[in-house]
């Protein structure tokens, strides 16, 4: 058996002799996305905007970044990075499987479509990165 010295930084891992990083698997959360254009203020009392999202209110504060679920269940790309702003009465929110954003009217045809391609249907990984407070 051949093992290789490695070296870890800041999470990164470096084979010593060729270099080779190998990034850090993130805590991806399966659920699926939906789309509201509702005006108006959200929970922590700001105005919905691009950007902005509802998810479950013990995350308001936080930042996730959503990626497509591919149909083998591997990451696809990435949809977007939002702020937990809102929360919402759909029951999904409520237990973190359901992602609702904020978009313009205009723009949401156009996020649904990209939510649905490669047959994901809706479906994407969610990547929550905590507020970070100090």
């Amino acid at each position: 058996m051949d093992i290789k010295p490695f070296l870890l930084i800041g999470g990164v891992s470096l084979i010593l002799n060729n270099i080779t990083p190998i990034p850090p698997q993130p805590n991806l959360i399966p659920g699926s996305v939906t789309v509201y254009c509702d005006e108006g203020t959200t929970a922590t009392g700001t105005t919905t905007r691009k950007g902005v999202c509802a998810y479950s209110e013990e995350y308001l504060g936080a930042t996730i970044i959503l990626y497509q679920r591919l149909p083998d269940g591997s990451v696809g790309d990435i949809l977007g990075y939002y702020d937990v702003e809102d929360t919402g009465s759909n029951p999904g929110i409520n237990n973190g499987s359901v992602v609702d954003i904020w978009k313009p009217e205009d723009e949401m045809m156009e996020f649904i479509n990209l939510t649905y391609e490669n047959d994901c249907h809706g479906r994407v990984y969610i990547q929550i990165i905590p507020e970070v407070s100090g």
